[in-house]
């Protein structure tokens, strides 16, 4: 399995796909959800959200972070 990197004051790009590819957010409910789930957790860790992307079995995110933030915190705090 690949190790993570991790640095502070960084950019990243993440990609998370639904389970079993379900296009859970082809249902505009479920987008709109997410982006309230999204702009909580943004609250929350105090990260910089630059863009996302919903298609309807993945999400793309582009998210600044400070030394004080784990992206691996913001990513299970989604699901």
């Amino acid at each position: 399995m690949l190790s993570r990197i991790i640095l502070d004051n960084q950019i990243y790009f993440v990609t998370t796909k639904t389970f079993g590819n379900a296009k859970i957010f082809s249902d505009e409910n479920n987008c709109e959800l997410f982006i309230r789930v999204l702009k909580d957790c943004k609250g929350k860790y105090k990260f910089r959200l630059y863009g996302f992307v919903i298609i309807p079995d993945h999400i793309h995110l582009l998210i600044g972070l400070n030394n004080k933030i784990n992206i691996s915190e913001i990513i299970h705090s989604q699901r």
